[in-house]
């Protein structure tokens, strides 16, 4: 079943992110109780915030007043970019062109994602990575729509 670019407009909750081992092994990415989300606007623009929420804070008050540690420890488990996105109906994928990410290295990149969507729940798959210990793996990351209106 192919995907349409129109059901993935809009704002999305974190429910979930797993890392789904080739042995089976499923261990949580971001912790168990992650959170952030993930925008698809009709214009193709694309933002997405997302991290572990109890990741530790800085005793400053003032992002500018955070020492270094403080903010390596933030953003260790922690991800932000936005930039564009297209979509391939057929194959029900995504690309997210990045132009500005918490990890330098995605600017100016693509990364594709595999999509399905179930009423109001987007699942992810990421592309195949390597762990640090050498096995492969992917990441699922599951979204519930936010349906929440805002006012000015």
């Amino acid at each position: 079943m192919s995907l349409r670019r129109a059901e993935i407009v809009g704002a999305w909750s974190l429910v979930s992110v797993v890392s789904v081992y080739e042995d089976g092994q499923r261990v949580d990415e971001l912790g168990p109780r992650p959170a952030g989300y993930l925008c698809y606007t009709p214009e193709g623009f694309v933002s997405a915030t997302l991290g572990d929420s109890t990741r530790p804070t800085s005793g400053a008050d003032d992002p500018q007043s955070a020492t270094a540690d403080e903010y390596a420890a933030m953003t260790r488990k922690f991800i932000a970019y936005a930039g564009h996105y297209t979509v391939d109906e057929a194959t029900s994928t995504v690309v997210h062109r990045m132009k500005v990410s918490l990890f330098t290295n995605w600017t100016g990149q693509g990364q594709e994602r595999h999509l399905a969507v179930d009423g109001d729940t987007l699942t992810i798959t990421a592309s195949p990575r390597v762990a640090a210990d050498g096995r492969s793996f992917h990441s699922e990351l599951v979204w519930r729509r936010d349906g929440r209106a805002t006012t000015p």
